[in-house]
């Protein structure tokens, strides 16, 4: 019966897409454990998979998904085949199966959008094919729509009821968990209104303090008065008609002095037991929540499972994918930002990191490559790591190719140290590889990997030798509401530092500070570490001198493998506060992750360690001459970045160009090819935005004409075109463009972004 309820369409849409995604991932991983282990004896498996294809199916059938409902029929006709031993799977049969996964889960988005799923007939006729016996001529009938089987492949009956309900049995006697979605939304608000219980317990921890100081001005109000008691008692003894009323109202005071202290200390009391209360009951609360947003990295890491078998196939290259750590449990937030990033390096890992099986022999290595994806939490820090056994990286190679893009030149190639040579590969724009293809070779992905990395206030680490494989390492923090922060105090501004993230505060003489090359550096346990000053670090106004008398309070941070020790002017203690974002628009400020309102309703801004470190190796030692101030003029100026924009269709080219410059671009226009190079010879531009199929100069020989030219050569080209096969995008990568965007999954965001990373 058609629903007519529209508000229940959409939950029971929304439920269906739901399980739907879980029964398509579970079918994923059972298929990637089949393939793997394609000699043993599978029946386990197999019914799993035969059972969630089942299951899916039902689901459809409930929504009226017809495209999902007969495709998961079809795949569930091939296992029950392989069930009885009529089908033996192979690598021709995963790829069929593999095929009808994509095509669900591409149904499953139709669905979602409203519009039509693609056609799949040849589809189903490929599968009602493959599920037939060897050497059968009868096609098998798809079993009807309306009549769901079991998942035994009987027809619905007496005998299913009772399976069910011997399953429902089952189930509970295990003790299976009741579960109901909640959207992430809700818990948001939630989370939202946690945190503005998180203040209101620190403000009154605030007046619980000032209550604490108030007790102890009476205290000392009430002993001043016990030493002048002795001669309140002598006038008393000599009473005068003129001091008796004052005497009187000494006399009240006295008792009116110790009622209040009384008072105030049963307040302070009571105030005390309450907010410790409050206190653990928000704790709770926040944990609570808190964990209902935590998930498995198994969500993402199953995932690339397929991937990494359908790269290495398309390569032919032999690979194996290690997981370690899959239940480690993270917030949605955390799994969702490093979701991309992961999936960069591996497929830099597949495409140029791990060879060929006959290269990897002839290097006396194993034909398979194997690359490990792990996670794990320590402390309040999450550890992601990808490691390849592959060709590593080549620190003089990754030099040449700085040198000869522009990046630096060559005798800063030469100083250059190997950890920071290693660093360069997440520039953007910045590749070693020999041969750019569909996969990686451009150098774009890993300035995603490390942008996204930081915008989640973490930290990348990256290890290699050539020939030994490379490891990638994120370190995160987890993301928490509230936090234990040392406020300190530079130039009279109050900063707030994570406390997970100071090592250690002591003070230095300056005779203890000694200078290497051009940095300040001390000597904590047996080991040189760098010292700067946090004035210098977050730029505020400073004399260039370190203070004369006494020891200089000094605060060493770590993130990661790094150490740094940091100058400050004084400490002012530790304290809890709430974190609060900074909002869209200042969500990446340099050394700054968020900011916090103290109890006494002072604004301050929490700093970013990772930032921070990373600052102060640029940041100037404090004893250097300050450096020239600019003037106002320059101090307003910005630089206006110009885009020329060339499209042979005006409504492409004005919808380009009004995105473009509602995001702040000077924008210029050309019909084609000819005319852009034209306007690039008598103008100067930061970046080429341009289609490819146009009259007279089509995209492809504009691009390879920009990059030919002199004094071009460094010109950033996005190509935006409707032409998404990939021989069209290799050959747009080949002929030197930067991005390439498909116009029929254009996203004008996904342009901006894009073009913030190459200019």
């Amino acid at each position: 019966m058609p629903i007519s309820d529209e508000k229940i369409m959409q939950q029971l849409m929304s439920t269906f897409k739901a399980e739907a995604d879980e029964h398509l991932e579970a079918l994923n991983k059972h298929l990637l454990d089949l393939e793997k282990n394609s000699t043993g004896d599978h029946k386990s498996i197999l019914e799993e998979v035969f059972r969630e294809a089942h299951s899916l199916k039902g689901a459809a059938r409930s929504v009226e998904a017809g495209a999902i409902e007969t495709t998961a029929h079809g795949i569930e006709t091939v296992f029950a085949a392989a069930k009885r031993r009529e089908l033996e799977l192979k690598p021709v049969h995963f790829d069929l199966l593999y095929e009808g996964l994509d095509y669900m889960k591409a149904a499953l988005v139709a669905l979602a959008e409203g519009v039509d799923a693609p056609d799949h007939s040849g589809l189903l006729a490929r599968l009602d094919r493959t599920a037939q016996p060897a050497g059968s001529s009868v096609e098998k009938t798809a079993a009807p729509a309306n009549k769901p089987e079991t998942a035994a492949g009987q027809p619905n009956g007496s005998s299913d009821s009772t399976t069910a309900s011997q399953k429902t049995k089952k189930n509970k006697s295990k003790g299976i968990e009741e579960t109901v979605r909640v959207s992430t939304r809700k818990l948001d608000a939630l989370m939202t209104h946690v945190e503005e219980l998180l203040v209101s317990k620190i403000r009154t921890e605030q007046r619980i303090s000032e209550l604490k100081d108030l007790k102890g001005a009476l205290q000392e109000w009430q002993k001043s008065w016990f030493k002048h008691r002795g001669a309140y008692d002598s006038l008393r003894r000599q009473p005068r008609d003129e001091m008796a009323e004052l005497l009187s109202f000494l006399g009240e005071n006295q008792e009116n002095l110790k009622q209040l202290w009384s008072n105030t200390n049963h307040l302070l009391q009571d105030f005390s037991k309450d907010s410790m209360r409050m206190s653990l009951i928000t704790e709770d609360l926040q944990e609570d929540i808190r964990r209902v947003r935590m998930l498995p990295v198994a969500s993402i890491f199953e995932g690339y499972k397929r991937m990494v078998r359908d790269l290495a196939r398309a390569q032919n290259k032999q690979i194996n994918l290690q997981l370690a750590g899959s239940q480690t449990e993270l917030d949605k937030k955390l799994i969702e930002g490093i979701k991309d990033p992961l999936m960069h390096i591996i497929r830099n890992s597949i495409d140029h990191g791990i060879e060929a099986p006959a290269v990897r022999t002839a290097a006396k290595k194993a034909a398979t490559g194997t690359i490990k994806l792990s996670a794990g939490q320590h402390g309040n820090t999450i550890k992601v790591e990808i490691e390849d056994d592959g060709a590593g990286l080549d620190i003089d190679k990754i030099k040449a190719a700085a040198v000869n893009k522009g990046v630096i030149s060559e005798q800063e190639a030469g100083a250059l140290s190997d950890e920071d040579a290693r660093l360069m590969i997440f520039q953007s724009g910045f590749s070693t590889a020999d041969k750019v293809t569909n996969v990686s070779g451009r150098g774009i992905g890993l300035d995603v990997v490390k942008t996204n990395i930081e915008k989640l206030n973490g930290l990348v680490h990256v290890s290699a030798s050539p020939g030994g494989g490379t490891r990638f390492t994120f370190n995160l923090p987890l993301p928490v509401a509230t936090a234990r922060v040392l406020l300190i105090e530079p130039a009279g501004e109050t900063y707030a530092i994570p406390t997970t993230a100071v090592e250690r505060i002591i003070r230095v003489a300056h005779d203890e500070i000694f200078t290497v090359g051009d940095q300040n550096v001390i000597r904590v346990a047996d080991r040189s570490i760098s010292l700067v000053g946090v004035r210098d670090v977050l730029e505020v106004p400073d004399d260039g001198e370190l203070p004369a008398p006494g020891k200089l309070p000094v605060i060493i941070l770590g993130a990661a493998e790094k150490r740094v020790a940091f100058a400050v002017d004084s400490l002012l203690g530790e304290t809890e506060i709430v974190i609060k974002s900074l909002g869209k628009m200042m969500s990446r400020v340099r050394n700054v992750s968020g900011a916090t309102i103290l109890g006494s309703g002072q604004v301050v801004m929490i700093l970013n360690v990772g930032d921070m470190i990373k600052s102060a190796r640029q940041a100037k030692r404090r004893s250097a001459p300050a450096p020239k101030t600019p003037t106002p003029d320059v101090l307003n100026e910005k630089k206006v970045v110009a885009v020329l924009v060339v499209d042979d269709s005006i409504t492409t080219r004005i919808m380009e160009k009004n995105i473009l410059e509602s995001a702040g671009y000077q924008v210029s226009l050309a019909n084609d090819g000819v005319e852009a190079l034209e306007t690039l010879r008598h103008n100067h531009f930061d970046l080429v935005v341009s289609d490819v199929d146009m009259p007279r100069m089509n995209g492809f020989e504009l691009t390879a004409h920009v990059k030919e030219s002199e004094g071009l050569q460094n010109l950033p080209v996005v190509l935006v075109t409707a032409l998404d096969s990939a021989a069209d995008k290799e050959r747009g990568l080949e002929c030197g463009a930067d991005a390439y965007i498909v116009k029929r999954s254009f996203d004008q965001q996904n342009l901006l972004d894009t073009i913030e990373q190459l200019v």
